[in-house]
């Protein structure tokens, strides 16, 4: 045995310690960056529908404003 080794006999499982600790963390950031995408790609996915609805909700108002302006509103739009 050298001498590192009778200084610090737990040195090698500390060091097999730190390396699993390691390889863990690696797969855990890529299994986050994973995430990290799908999550991008769900967030553009819903842009679309968001920005429909904020056009459509624009459009409902200004139809109301104008069926009111020109006495053409006969009832309620919405309930």
């Amino acid at each position: 045995m050298s001498d590192q080794q009778l200084q610090h006999p737990e040195a090698k499982t500390q060091s097999e310690l730190y390396n699993r600790i390691i390889n863990n963390l690696s797969e855990l950031n890529s299994k986050i960056a994973k995430v990290n995408d799908q999550l991008i790609q769900a967030q553009e996915t819903n842009e679309g529908s968001f920005l429909t609805s904020q056009l459509l909700g624009c459009y409902s108002k200004n139809a109301e404003s104008h069926l009111v302006d020109t006495n053409s509103l006969e009832g309620p739009i919405r309930d």
